[in-house]
């Protein structure tokens, strides 16, 4: 019988298998007591890897059945939106192939939250702009050390960005949850507008973008939230304060990523720079 809720790990097979091998371990680790069906969907080059060897890694790490999708290859939503096309179940949690869960009750933190109010839960969000980005980054006067050739690209960049971008992406703030460990209705997920995408710059419009997955469920009337690993729940304005991304020491992360890793790496004088680029403080 068919689960209501389906858990969707994606494989990028050009990645090497040891994060598959770190989210099986924090899968078997942090075990949910929520009834679940897992997909592993395997994309970019299938026909010309040799799966086995995955195969054999999530066999031996993993008690339940699991099933399987292949994509031959895309951007990761490319990935979610060919996976709920292919299954029928409720509600989908989506996560990418850097996804570590870190805390247990996972699940239910998810499902706990997902009131009839609510469209879309993921682990993390951001108030990052990719086009007021370049502003916060980059001074405007130029830097007469790094010679005409640097200069030249610093403002290309910038006009770049005023005449093209700030069309695409709203300036800072602009809230929007990150396309890892989401969870939304199936239903709802295949009303959102979407087409296939040919670059990594599409994949950053739908996460962030002006007509982004986060702006679509809420013109539709639904509350967006984040979770943190204690079950609470937070709403845009408060996003700062669940303390899940780029912020104090990460502390209530629910789901980590190679980007929330990027921050825990860094130096504190770089998560300064980085926590005011997503929250401005």
């Amino acid at each position: 019988m068919q689960n209501r809720i389906a858990v969707v790990y994606l494989v990028w097979l050009p990645y090497d298998i040891s994060l598959l091998e770190d989210f099986l371990k924090s899968y078997k680790e942090y075990k949910s007591k929520v009834a679940h069906d897992l997909y592993v969907i395997f994309n970019g080059r299938v026909a010309d890897s040799n799966i086995d060897e995955h195969l054999k890694l999530i066999q031996l790490n993993c008690d339940t059945r699991v099933n399987y999708l292949e994509l031959a290859g895309g951007q990761d939503i490319d990935a979610y939106f060919f996976t709920a096309n292919q299954i029928k179940h409720e509600l989908i949690l989506f996560f990418n192939s850097y996804s570590k869960i870190s805390a247990h009750s996972w699940l239910e933190t998810y499902c706990d939250n997902f009131k009839k109010e609510v469209g879309l839960i993921s682990a993390t969000g951001s108030y990052q702009s990719y086009y007021s980005a370049v502003f916060q980054t980059n001074n405007l006067l130029p830097d007469f050390q790094k010679g005409i050739v640097a200069n030249f690209r610093k403002y290309k960049l910038f006009v770049k960005a005023f005449l093209y971008w700030r069309f695409l992406f709203k300036p800072f703030p602009n809230p929007h949850v990150r396309t890892n460990a989401f969870m939304i209705r199936r239903e709802l997920f295949l009303q959102l507008k979407y087409k296939r995408m040919k670059s990594k710059f599409e994949a950053y419009q739908f996460e962030s973008g002006r007509n982004s997955l986060t702006n679509q469920v809420l013109d539709k009337g639904y509350k967006v939230i984040v979770v943190d690993k204690h079950g609470a729940a937070y709403e845009s304005q408060n996003w700062a304060k669940s303390k899940t991304f780029w912020i104090s020491k990460q502390e209530n992360l629910l789901v980590s990523d190679n980007q929330t890793q990027l921050y825990a790496d860094a130096e504190q004088s770089q998560q300064v720079k980085m926590r005011k680029l997503v929250w401005g403080i």
